[in-house]
């Protein structure tokens, strides 16, 4: 059954540093449990991890196309581990993958970009991204979701953002990448403390 001309698409980005929380799983299931019907795509944050290959890059002064293609590749690991913290919740990993979950969106899924961004038509789709610690999973889940044309991305956060601040004025105080006021440019955008949801 094709449910995609249905259901509005939602881009989810999960904060990597929500991983460390052990109500992870139990409060991303709540929360999306009170959302509106819709075909939702999650995208896992690099986290620790790519706080880790930045601390090397900031030693050993990597290519920036290098180190930006290191901390994607990191997205593919914590995807993988919020599949094991959310069992049941399955990984689009192959292009092939993607296709067959938007054709029948049944359930939400996680969205491999670090196994994806390896297959040509993805990172051609990414291309206009800067390779650098500018762009970080937050720019990444708007490049996506302007790339499905989703009606929606929502950023899943640790903490409250700033009251009324514009995305230029978010990104200057460090609640997302620098580049994502151009990532996001035209997206509705809902910005989510989930440690902070009853």
């Amino acid at each position: 059954m094709d449910t995609s001309i249905n259901l509005p698409l939602r881009v989810i980005k999960l904060g990597g540093s929500l991983l460390t929380w052990r109500e992870v799983a139990e409060r991303w299931r709540a929360w999306l449990a009170r959302q509106s019907p819709a075909a939702n795509l999650l995208v896992v944050g690099g986290g620790g991890l790519a706080d880790a290959l930045r601390a090397v890059d900031v030693v050993h002064r990597l290519p920036p196309a290098e180190s930006h293609e290191l901390a994607i590749a990191a997205m593919s690991v914590t995807s993988r581990l919020f599949c094991r913290l959310a069992p049941g919740t399955p990984r689009l990993a192959r292009v092939d993958d993607f296709a067959a979950w938007r054709r029948d969106p049944g359930s939400p899924a996680v969205f491999d970009i670090g196994a994806l961004w390896e297959t040509g038509p993805w990172r051609e789709r990414f291309a206009a991204l800067e390779p650098s610690w500018d762009v970080t999973s937050d720019s990444l889940a708007a490049a996506l979701a302007v790339a499905i044309e989703a009606e929606e991305l929502t950023l899943l956060k640790s903490t409250d953002p700033p009251p009324g601040a514009t995305l230029a004025e978010l990104a200057a105080a460090g609640y997302v990448d620098r580049f994502f006021p151009r990532a996001a440019a035209g997206l509705t955008v809902r910005l989510v403390n989930l440690r902070g949801c009853d």
